[in-house]
């Protein structure tokens, strides 16, 4: 059984490991596992995706696969023999005590002429139960535990993501034991959640659904981190790029300059004269400041705040309002997706002749 280190009483360690050196087969004798590249905790045995991955400019990239999720976790289980359900999507086996108790098939082979035939609904292990997610496999195994009194198991889970010609993601993961009367399952959680909080977390959506927004949330704070975190390893290079600019424009002068004023001082030492635009008025700049960031002209509404507000400050604070306005990124979109996207028209594509390598 794999010898997960630093597993917190209560909670569910989720190791990620890159560079696995297959995702067809477990380790061939002389082969090593990689090293724990990541780690998420959790509270339960229930994952619904992958981490995102950064590089060092806090830029998102790719997972380098084969990739090697484990889930470890201290479970406390009665006396008895019990029926454990596992949902993952391609190869992997789940550990109790040193037993494998449970375990999925690797993804081999792909559809002829990439054409593939409908995968059939997915039907619930017991009536009212979760069913299983798209393309995840549902497997069943055993686990007896000897004498009259509960036991403290160690249960880590093994997973593979991704891999040749597939893609890097685990789906919704999942173990889950049996209740002692066979009408359900409950999902596994580490033997202090047991005692502290509510002991049962039935497989059903209703009761399912919250916990994996609460895993949604997680993640997400998670992915944040991991991103400032990287991206803080550039701290010097961008600490240097603003030196430079302070010597191109220095900090005592540079707040007080506005852009026009800038370009103004500029031209005047090169012994350039620039014509003098006239400033527009309050309305027509209020339209025009619409249409370049959100996309839309602005509402009656908009104008009147616009116009009641004090004339020193009324136009940067509209810039600051509509800089912050979730439609100014809807707007943008569309310019940077006509920059990054596909050229269908491109009848004989070449490398670095579409997408982002066009630029």
């Amino acid at each position: 059984m794999p010898d997960v280190i630093n597993v917190s009483a209560g909670r569910v360690a989720v190791t990620f490991s890159e560079g696995l050196p297959a995702h067809d087969r477990w380790l061939n004798m002389g082969e090593r596992w990689p090293t724990e590249t990541a780690r998420w905790i959790g509270h339960e045995f229930l994952l619904s995706r992958l981490p995102i991955r950064y590089d060092n400019w806090g830029i998102r990239m790719g997972w380098k696969a084969p990739l090697l999720v484990r889930m470890a976790a201290d479970v406390r289980l009665p006396p008895g023999t019990h029926r454990i359900l596992l949902r993952a999507r391609a190869l992997s086996r789940l550990w109790i005590d040193g037993v494998v108790a449970a375990r999925t098939e690797a993804i081999v082979g792909t559809p002829p002429n990439g054409e593939e035939q409908v995968t059939a609904l997915a039907k619930p292990p017991l009536l009212g139960l979760r069913v299983h997610g798209y393309h995840q496999q549902e497997a069943f195994g055993s686990v007896t535990i000897e004498g009259t009194e509960p036991k403290t198991c160690r249960v880590v889970l093994e997973l593979v993501a991704g891999g040749k010609d597939h893609w890097t993601a685990t789906g919704e993961v999942c173990v889950a034991i049996q209740t002692p009367d066979g009408q359900s399952y409950n999902v596994l959680r580490p033997y202090p959640f047991q005692l502290t909080n509510r002991l049962e977390l039935p497989l059903t959506d209703f009761e399912v659904v919250p916990v994996l927004d609460r895993i949604e949330a997680s993640l997400a704070k998670y992915d944040d981190l991991t991103r400032r975190q990287m991206a803080a390893s550039q701290d010097d290079f961008w600490r240097r790029r603003h030196e430079l600019a302070r010597t191109v424009i220095p900090v005592e002068d540079a707040t007080a300059f506005t852009i026009d004023e800038f370009i103004a001082a500029k031209s005047q030492g090169t012994g350039t004269a620039l014509a003098v635009v006239p400033v527009i008025s309050d309305e027509s700049f209020l339209r025009r400041i619409y249409f370049d960031t959100v996309g839309v002209p602005p509402t009656t509404g908009e104008i009147d705040a616009f116009l009641s507000s004090p004339t020193s400050t009324r136009r940067k604070r509209v810039i600051d309002q509509l800089l912050a306005d979730p439609r100014c990124a809807d707007h943008r979109i569309s310019f940077w997706l006509d920059l990054l996207a596909e050229n269908p028209t491109l009848i004989n594509a070449s490398l670095n002749s579409t997408g982002p390598f066009r630029w």
